[in-house]
């Protein structure tokens, strides 16, 4: 902190204000700083053999079996109604404790100004339709780091009407050991404040290393979520998208990598739906074995794609449909069972839902697509005003169809 200039900041300075108080204000706001510092308190969460022991600032706060609730005694010991961050310290792994009788819900809420700090350990969920291990409502300024999950939880994390959040250097495993047709539900999850797509938004979201497998439902799933920051998010054997964008704007995201997406299925690698946008970059797409690689509808636009590379989808390379202001720079897409690229629009009143505005001012350019049935196909009743430019199509069955009024295709490379 740089000590404020005492003339420019206090009037009195230039009135004879003895020096000794001069020193004394400006050192206020420094010691009020300080004297913050030391008050944050810190908790840990330990175990020795089958007993977990959690501490604040050195008191017992709990002393039991159960994980969930040493670390819930921890979170509830730090201070009160605070305004700064404040951490617990998870210092080894478990598995969350079943009561008899099983409540509605099992989770740890994490309250405003926490940060939780698992130190690379495994949180364990056995039977888990009604275990949420993480969740967090209308809270702000939070942090979860360093977690492995594994088992069946019904959400890995559970967030509903936050801000300020940052997830970082997760892991969801799910599915358990031995059994390999088991699965979690879904890994991260967000929800508007009343509902998923209504209420307070999820507002500034740090997503950094993010790794989630074997889910019945999406990877990760962010409903009403504005402002979104991603490093890497990975995705393996997940039953529907790795990544799906709910009426989320303002995002930028450097990585998405998914295998096996919902192979068989209409979900995507990467997924945008629901006025989804604008403002939404990605760096790079990766989707390999997915249902689609990407996947936009249903109002989606403002999406910037730099690069894909897509491979043995059992569906569409890329389907854009029902989406404006959409362009993908380039990448390869090889090997789909359907169009490399699809441009599409909805009947009005085709549903599912509500209408959505129609495919348009949508670029698709320098791409490579090869082994599908089509390079890339443009198809009405409502699409129109695309670019469709360099891009090399040979190896196709078929090349390229432009169907749309106002679109220009040109430089595409068929022969």
């Amino acid at each position: 902190m740089t000590p404020p200039t005492i003339s420019s900041t206090f009037p009195n300075a230039a009135r004879g204000v003895p020096s000794h108080g001069r020193l004394r204000a400006a050192l206020l706001p420094i010691l009020g700083c300080l004297v913050a510092a030391s008050a944050a308190r810190e908790g840990e969460v330990v175990r020795v053999d089958d007993t977990w022991q959690s501490k604040v600032e050195g008191a017992e706060v709990y002393r039991g079996p159960d994980m969930v609730a040493a670390i819930q005694a921890a979170v509830n010991g730090l201070t009160p109604g605070r305004e700064h961050k404040e951490t617990v310290h998870v210092r080894a792994s478990g598995a969350v404790l079943l009561p008899d009788p099983m409540p509605e819900l099992v989770s740890i809420e994490i309250p405003s100004h926490t940060v939780l700090n698992f130190h690379g350990h495994t949180l364990h969920v056995e039977e888990g339709e009604r275990v949420v291990p993480l969740r967090a409502r209308d809270a702000r300024r939070i942090e979860v780091r360093n977690l492995r999950i594994t088992g069946t939880p019904r959400f890995g994390i559970f967030m509903k009407g936050c801000q300020e959040v940052v997830l970082a250097n997760l892991r969801l495993e799910l599915g358990l050991e031995g059994d390999p047709e088991s699965r979690g539900g879904a890994g991260i999850r967000t929800e508007g404040g009343d509902a998923p797509w209504s209420g307070e938004w999820n507002r500034d979201f740090v997503l950094d290393n993010i790794y989630v497998a074997n889910t019945r439902g999406h990877g990760v799933e962010l409903w009403r979520t504005d402002g979104l920051t991603v490093t890497t998010i990975t995705t393996r054997n997940t039953g529907y998208a790795g990544l799906l964008l709910n009426q989320t704007r303002n995002a930028k995201i450097d990585l998405v990598d998914a295998w096996r997406a919902n192979p068989g299925g209409g979900y995507a690698g990467f997924r945008t739906a629901n006025d989804a946008g604008p403002n939404i970059e990605v760096r790079r797409v990766v989707a390999v074995e997915c249902g689609r690689g990407v996947f936009t509808v249903s109002g989606s636009q403002g999406i910037t794609i730099h690069e894909v590379e897509i491979a043995r989808s059992t569906g569409h390379g890329m389907l854009i449909e029902d989406t404006e202001n959409f362009v993908v720079h380039g990448g390869t897409i090889v090997d789909c069972g359907a169009e490399g690229v699809r441009i599409n629009s909805r009947r009005l009143g085709q549903g599912p839902g509500s209408d959505h505005h129609p495919s348009s001012k949508v670029t698709v350019q320098n791409l490579r697509i090869m082994g599908c049935p089509w390079g890339i196909r443009e198809t009405l009743p409502r699409t129109h005003g695309n670019r469709i430019l360099n891009n090399d199509l040979r190896g196709n069955r078929n090349c390229l169809e432009v169907q749309g009024e106002g679109t220009v295709a040109e430089g595409n490379r068929c022969e």
